[in-house]
């Protein structure tokens, strides 16, 4: 069947090799979808990397966060079928991730170029309120937001829950569930043969933990988790890999840890296949954003993590199948979970087979670039 969409361009502030999530999404899924339609991506300026699949195109700066106006005239030279903002408020240039000229320039675009469609993909929307300042900070993000909305012509969301908040917001518009995927590719190795390489004993059990030790990782869940493990005659040991190694250690004095990085993806994906067991205790709970949570699907870990406000219902219904969810709320059920892991082999075989199953049928970069496209023909006449 022949696409109607030939040219689209995705923006984004952050690409690779700067580290950033949105970034390294934007790149992924530029690659999937430049095997079909032409790919243009449009960033600020700064170093880039060179791909072979897409062209990127450094126009704005944010620095500067008014040059975001510079899409409007490359568009117009060369105008694509379709424009995907990645928007996450914080990446386009002020300190507080206000930029009033994001939605001015759109809505500009869109009265020069009406034949231009433009859709955007949240990724952060707005603050959660935890003082009167952010208060503040938070209507003003909610504004911007809306503004943008108001402007574009289709609306993906990275979790569910934000779906019915944008509907509310718009109910005119397409709004849809877009996932993320895991932004490191996978290396084929032996465990044994990692796990002997880093000084760990086949009997120890691995707890292991990627990505930034935010103020919402719920540390003590995993303290909890390990004493019980000890309390029950087991050798433990947490694992920790990222950018965040001071943090892992001020935070998990009182457990065995090995805690390093940063690495490069393919060390990540080594690392990844000594854990027996995936921890992510998260306050809001996980949720199809998390690009940690997509790489130990993507591996096959077993995994024990929190839900909560933000979790999506299709990782609900995969509880006790592709991995464990308890409560935030609940240490004691996490800590349970974890030790019910450690204690079986057989369990933990289960729910990495269906880890795997679940991150192939719903979260590879082949099937959220096909959705994509899907929505955005669902436009073309």
């Amino acid at each position: 069947m022949e696409m109607k969409i030939q040219k689209l361009y995705l923006i984004n502030s952050i690409f690779p090799p700067k580290i950033s999530g949105v970034g390294d999404h934007t790149a992924y899924l530029a690659t999937e979808l430049a095997k079909i339609i032409e790919v243009k991506v449009l960033v600020a300026f700064g170093e880039i990397d060179n791909f072979t699949q897409f062209k990127v195109e450094q126009i704005f700066s944010y620095v500067k966060p008014e040059s975001f106006f510079s899409i409007i005239k490359f568009i117009r030279e060369d105008p694509p079928d379709w424009v995907i903002l990645q928007y996450d408020p914080f990446g386009y240039g002020t300190r507080y991730g206000l930029n009033p000229y994001i939605p001015l320039a759109i809505n500009i675009l869109k009265w020069l170029c009406p034949h231009v469609k433009i859709g955007v993909i949240v990724h952060e929307s707005f603050i959660h309120i935890q003082n009167r300042k952010l208060a503040v900070l938070a209507q003003f993000l909610k504004a911007q937001l809306w503004l943008l909305g108001c402007a574009v012509d289709t609306i993906f969301t990275v979790i569910e829950p934000w779906v019915s908040i944008l509907n509310s917001w718009f109910p005119n518009k397409l709004i849809q569930h877009l996932p993320v995927s895991s932004n490191i590719p996978q290396v084929s190795v032996y465990k044994n043969e990692v796990r002997e390489s880093l000084g760990i004993s086949p009997q120890t059990i691995v707890l292991g933990m990627f990505g930034r030790i935010q103020r919402v990782r719920r540390l003590d869940h995993i303290i909890n988790a390990v004493k019980k493990i000890q309390a029950e005659g087991f050798e433990v040991l947490v694992m920790y890999i990222g950018h965040d190694t001071v943090g892992a250690k001020s935070g998990l004095t009182d457990v065995p840890l090995l805690a390093e990085g940063p690495f490069s993806s393919e060390e990540i994906s080594r690392r990844f296949a000594a854990m027996d067991i995936y921890i992510m205790p998260i306050d809001e709970g996980v949720s199809t954003r998390n690009t940690s949570l997509m790489t130990g699907l993507q591996h096959g870990i077993p995994t024990v993590a929190t839900f909560g406000a933000s979790t999506d219902s299709i990782l609900m219904q995969e509880n006790g199948k592709a991995m464990f969810l308890v409560d935030a709320k609940s240490p004691d059920d996490f800590a349970m979970k974890v030790l019910e892991l450690a204690a079986n082999p057989l369990q933990r075989k289960f729910l990495s087979d269906g880890a795997k199953e679940l991150f192939a049928r719903e979260f590879t970069w082949s099937h959220i670039s096909s959705k994509l496209l899907t929505t955005l023909e669902s436009f073309e006449k």
